[in-house]
């Protein structure tokens, strides 16, 4: 998993190396390596003028295991490199993907134990986006691949991997952030033909209006509780306007993809099979709304559509994944996204740069492995990172119940009971929205990622998707 952190700004020497830590794009081209005065002096000159910067920000990326183990699902931090944010999709394949893939490689192998790289998993990042398509989604699926049988025959389903088989992954809870910033960008969501505006949104209910705050979008909770008011939304009255009827229509339309988006992330009751024909529902009801009248870029983003169904191939490719590998195991789609590095990021101190962040991940580490998981009730993620769990009659639960974790979920999560072959998931998700919306049936075409006939990867750009224009 890769995400950024905010790091302070200032060089720093690493008295183990001999060296100044510096931005990895830029750093090359000054003397990192102080042997004499000169060399500092020309590195001091070469930041002045502006031939490299002082990073503030850090990437970092983190091996998360797939297991039920409070001591081994905690975050490692593997990699941290000061980025100034001026490298292209490219630029940050080769500087950061193509190392991280050598070093899990060379340690796949750990006494008696294989690991395998599945996937890698990442917010809305623009140019990060970039580099996980051209490393993760340029081959097909080889047919003689274990799991082709299991994904093949999932129509629509794209077929693009990387080496291994490895696809990127789209973090749910990023995911949920965009979904609120849609409602409330300057264009609209253009919802079968109806546009629904902001201001439209406001004379809903009371309720919705109250989580329309443009000044704090990362706030996972007031996305969740918008989301969820917009899909509780009950029918318009009998003696309303043809207006107002279509525009509770198309909020309800709207409401059902984050219905279908969320719940299996956060309602604790689901198995698996049932995980996943949400899932399904909620790609099926996405082509459909961007392709339905050209609405393509009216409905959402080229970007935020490609990421939510990164996110959906991904859960379905890893759960193929796990029966061929570990054909009696369990597979918990929470463990999936960059949430376990929010975690760890909750832990440090505020105000570090690229060294001390290195320094600290360790004992960090320890903290997460040792103590948390001796104390499974002291480990609560950030408040504006929380999401509430649900039980299956639509029940908020407790805040016991706060931070979701493979202990705390109730549904069968055997992947020996998930028919993928059968395509019983898949299908049933896909009838799901064209009983809800009986029009679908026309619609569909191509692939999840082709829903105009046009390779939506190719459209993919640098925009930044938590900063939609409000």
């Amino acid at each position: 998993m890769l995400d950024e952190i905010a790091i302070e700004g200032r060089p720093r020497y690493d008295d183990r190396t001999n060296m100044v830590v510096g931005c990895r794009q830029h750093g090359h081209k000054l003397p990192l390596e102080l042997g004499t005065e000169d060399d500092l002096n020309v590195l001091c000159t070469g930041i002045k003028d502006g031939k490299a910067h002082l990073a503030r920000e850090a990437t970092v990326a983190a091996l998360g295991l797939l297991t039920p183990h409070p001591r081994l699902y905690a975050a490692r931090p593997i990699l941290f490199s000061a980025d100034c944010k001026r490298e292209s999709g490219p630029e940050h394949a080769v500087n950061i993907l193509h190392p991280l893939k050598r070093a899990i490689k060379n340690k796949a192998q750990q006494g008696n134990t294989t690991y395998r790289a599945v996937c890698f998993a990442s917010d809305g990042e623009g140019r990060r986006g970039k580099a996980l398509v051209m490393e993760f989604m340029n081959r097909e699926l080889n047919p003689e691949s274990p799991i082709h049988p299991l994904v093949s025959g999932l129509e629509f389903m794209n077929l693009l991997v990387g080496e291994d088989d490895i696809t990127p992954d789209k973090d749910a809870k990023h995911v949920l952030k965009c979904l609120r910033n849609l409602t409330m960008r300057d264009a609209g969501i253009k919802i079968r033909g109806f546009s629904i505006t902001l201001g439209l949104i406001k004379n809903s209910t009371f309720t919705i209006r109250a989580f329309l705050n443009p000044r704090d979008r990362q706030d996972v909770l007031t996305a969740f509780s918008l989301l969820k008011a917009i899909w509780e939304l009950p029918d318009p009255p009998h003696d309303s306007s043809p207006s107002f009827s279509r525009g509770r229509e198309a909020l309800q339309i709207f409401g059902r993809l984050g219905y279908h988006l969320m719940m299996p992330y956060v309602n604790v009751d689901l198995d698996l099979s049932a995980q996943l024909t949400y899932l399904s529902a909620a790609a099926h009801l996405l082509m459909d709304l961007y392709a339905h009248d050209s609405a393509r870029t009216d409905f959402m983003p080229a970007q935020t559509y490609v990421n939510i169904m990164m996110m959906i191939k991904n859960a379905y490719f890893c759960v193929a994944k796990t029966k061929v590998d570990i054909p009696e195991g369990k597979f918990w789609l929470i463990l999936l996204g960059t949430d376990r590095l929010e975690i760890f990021y909750g832990l440090l101190r505020s105000d570090v740069d690229l060294l001390q962040l290195a320094n600290r991940a360790s004992r960090l580490a320890e903290i997460a492995v040792v103590i948390l998981a001796a104390h499974p009730d002291w480990d609560g993620a950030p408040r504006r990172l929380k999401l509430p769990t649900i039980r299956e009659a639509g029940e908020v639960l407790d805040s016991r119940f706060d931070h979701l974790n493979p202990a705390s979920w109730r549904g069968d999560v055997d992947v020996r009971n998930v028919t993928l072959l059968e395509l019983i998931c898949w299908i049933r998700g896909r009838e799901l929205i064209e009983d809800f919306i009986p029009a679908t049936r026309e619609v569909f075409e191509l692939d999840i990622l082709s829903p105009c006939g046009k390779p939506l990867l190719e459209a993919y750009d640098e925009e930044d998707i938590e900063a939609v224009r409000i």
